[in-house]
C-alpha cells in the first residue's frame, strides 16, 4: 500500500457523531510502517475519507479534509486503483 491507494474500509466509519453518514472508502495519505511507536506496533494507513455515493471527500466543518489512522487489518486495498469498487464484496 502506496499513498495514493484507494481502499475500502472492513467496517463503515463515522467521522462525526451528529452526522449520519458512515464511509466505506479512503485513500491512502501515508503509511507509518510497523515497530515506530512500539516493538508490535501493527503501523498505521493514514487517509482521507471518500464518499462513494457522492463522489467527494469527505470534509469537516471548515471545509478541511481531515486525516484518519487505521491499522492495516482494518482496510482492504482495491483491486484497481483507479476505481471506488471492489470485487470481494
Amino acid at each position: 500500500m502506496k499513498p495514493g491507494d484507494r481502499v475500502r474500509l472492513k467496517s463503515p466509519f463515522q467521522p462525526e457523531i451528529k452526522l449520519l453518514r458512515r464511509y466505506q472508502h479512503a485513500e491512502i495519505v501515508g503509511v507509518i510502517p510497523p515497530g515506530v511507536a512500539a516493538a508490535d506496533d501493527p503501523g498505521e494507513v493514514v487517509v482521507h475519507l471518500y464518499d462513494d455515493d457522492l463522489n467527494t471527500f469527505y470534509t469537516d466543518e471548515a471545509d478541511i479534509r481531515p486525516l484518519y489512522s487505521f491499522t492495516p487489518d482494518e482496510i482492504i486495498p482495491l483491486e484497481d486503483s483507479n476505481s471506488w469498487q471492489s470485487t470481494d464484496d
